[in-house]
Formats: structure tokens, sequence, C-alpha cells
């Protein structure tokens, strides 16, 4: 089970993530993709799942409030983004045990540490996107082992506590001028 959250608009790039199932479905047909999120560009997603061929093993889920429950359920979190900020969708996950392929835009290598807690492909390279998938896919133990890394590093790095005591150190420095 491969899966993201995202707005179902051009930025997020789930066609990408689309592409790259296509390719990983011809030696592993047995994959499913949960595409979390609603918007303008659903339609235009479900009719490229229908030509690739995979539009059974894709389910668009639109917009949930049980969003950690279905992140539970699957084995890697992809996020395909053209560009991006501080993913909370990459810390969730993370704190769901899951490993993630990300692009490297904006801040996802701030928070995913490529080989440790996940895969960092180029943007818009759906055949890396593949190959970096087919890694994970092939081999659970690597899977289990990011997917703890990243726990790990939510709590060492980006809890509300460590948010906090970043803050009062900051402020502080700031009045000691």
């Amino acid at each position: 089970m491969i899966g993201t959250i995202g707005r179902l608009v051009p930025v997020k790039n789930q066609a990408m993530l689309l592409r790259a199932a296509a390719r990983l479905y011809e030696y592993h047909n047995n994959i499913k993709v949960l595409l979390i999120g609603d918007g303008p560009l659903e339609n235009e997603l479900v009719a490229l799942a229908t030509s690739l061929g995979i539009a059974p093993n894709v389910r668009f889920l639109g917009r949930r409030s049980n969003v950690p429950d279905i992140l539970r359920t699957l084995d890697i979190f992809v996020l395909p983004s053209l560009s991006e900020g501080m993913s909370n969708t990459i810390l969730e996950a993370m704190s769901c045990k899951l490993p993630v392929v990300a692009t490297n835009v904006g801040g996802n290598s701030e928070l995913v540490v490529h080989g440790l807690t996940g895969l960092l492909v180029q943007r818009n390279n759906h055949e890396e996107m593949c190959r970096k998938l087919e890694e994970l896919v092939m081999n659970p133990d690597k899977r289990e082992q990011m997917g703890s890394q990243g726990r790990k590093r939510v709590g060492s790095f980006f809890s509300i506590g460590k948010m906090i005591k970043n803050y009062e150190s900051l402020y502080i420095s700031m009045l000691e001028g």
C-alpha cells in the first residue's frame, strides 16, 4: 500500500506518483495506491490512472478526517510535490513509522534523511521514483527500519516540546541581545 496526502492540484503532482506506480505495477501487480485529498484535478487524475491501466489499483479517498488511521494502513508514504514548504504530511507519515519517498524540494530534505528515514528523488522524475519505490517494495526490513528512524527523528527534532524549547531559547537570546 502506497499513499499520499494532499490537495489534488498541480503543485502536489500526484500524476508523478501515478506514472511511477504504473511502471512499478509492470513488475509488482499487487500494489495499491491511495490518494487522500480532493481538488480540481480529481477527474484528470482518475483519467490518467485509467489511461495508465492502473485504475483498479488506485483509490481516490477524497478529504478525510481519519488520516492517521489511513496512514497506519500504508507501507510507504509518497510526497511527489513540485514545490513544498515544511510538509506536515511528511511529519504525520513519519510519526506513523512510515518510510517516505519524497521529491527533493523545499523543506523535504530537512525532514527526510535520505537513506535513513526515507528516500529523496528529483522533482518530476517518475522513473527515479519508481526505482526508489521498488527498492522499498522489495525490502520490508528496510521499510520498517526507515519507519522507525523516521518516528525517532520526529520525536527528537519536530515535537511540540522541542518546538517550545527552541522558541524559548530564541526569546532568551533576543532578550539578552
